[in-house]
């Protein structure tokens, strides 16, 4: 059996929360509301709101109308937004090895890089 591959540490981390990696690699395209992030995963309002506020922690997104804290509610019409490290990690899901290194991490625990 081939060595795992290793996996970015914050990717090893989000693969943890359900949705995290499929809002970053949607936001990749482009800003969007809460409820169009939620129909177009298929996905329920608190399950998208745990996964921006997860890449928020991490850095990766941002909200366009409060770029401090999150402790209020946005505004009805606020989009989301990947950051420059937000896109530079959805790309790395686009790359075959980043997907396989996933997948052993998911499958097998492979470790993350440090």
């Amino acid at each position: 059996m081939a060595s795992p591959r290793e996996l970015d540490p914050v990717l090893a981390q989000l693969v943890r929360h359900p949705a995290a990696l499929d809002v970053l690699d949607l936001l990749a395209h482009g800003p969007l509301p809460l409820p169009v992030v939620c129909v177009r995963l298929g996905v329920r309002r608190r399950t998208a709101s745990t996964a921006l506020r997860t890449l928020a922690a991490h850095g990766l997104l941002r909200r366009d109308d409060q770029p401090g804290s999150w402790d209020e509610a946005g505004a009805g019409g606020s989009r989301y937004e990947l950051t420059r490290p937000g896109h530079n990690h959805a790309r790395l899901l686009r790359d075959f090895g980043t997907l396989v290194a996933i997948y052993e991490h998911l499958l097998i625990g492979a470790p993350a890089v440090e």
